[in-house]
């Protein structure tokens, strides 16, 4: 009897759905899995560092951010056009060593376009003044 009632429900539950129309988890941006983002890992406050990434065409004439995402929040590093391909970043002094993340942001429609996770080393002797 139970085994009928929840075979009963679990029908109920995908009418409902079939009804409202097809449930699927999709991303904001499609090209997420088509960009790839490299940088020198790990990273050191204070120092100078480039970001790469790569450039499918369907998105190369608008502006990104590139920012950094740890457990003190995000904080934009830097704008750049997206066809560039490559970002002069540099992390703030106050930022703790730990894993973190790089994010390309677009600046239209503020969509995750690529990340990458970094580890950010204690601050070097770039951040002594």
């Amino acid at each position: 009897m139970s085994v009928g009632l929840g075979t009963a429900f679990l029908l109920s539950v995908g009418v409902l759905v079939n009804m409202i129309g097809g449930v699927s988890v999709r991303s904001n941006d499609v090209t997420i899995s088509r960009i790839a983002m490299h940088v020198v890992d790990p990273l050191t406050p204070g120092a100078r560092t480039v970001v790469r990434w790569n450039m499918p065409s369907s998105i190369a004439s608008q502006q990104v951010f590139v920012a950094l995402r740890s457990k003190q929040g995000i904080t934009v590093l830097t704008e750049s056009p997206f066809f560039a391909g490559t970002a002069s970043i540099q992390i703030p002094c106050t930022e703790p060593a730990g894993t973190a993340s790089l994010e390309l942001i677009s600046s239209q429609n503020k969509s995750v376009i690529a990340w990458d996770t970094i580890t950010i080393s204690p601050a070097g002797p770039d951040c002594v003044r």
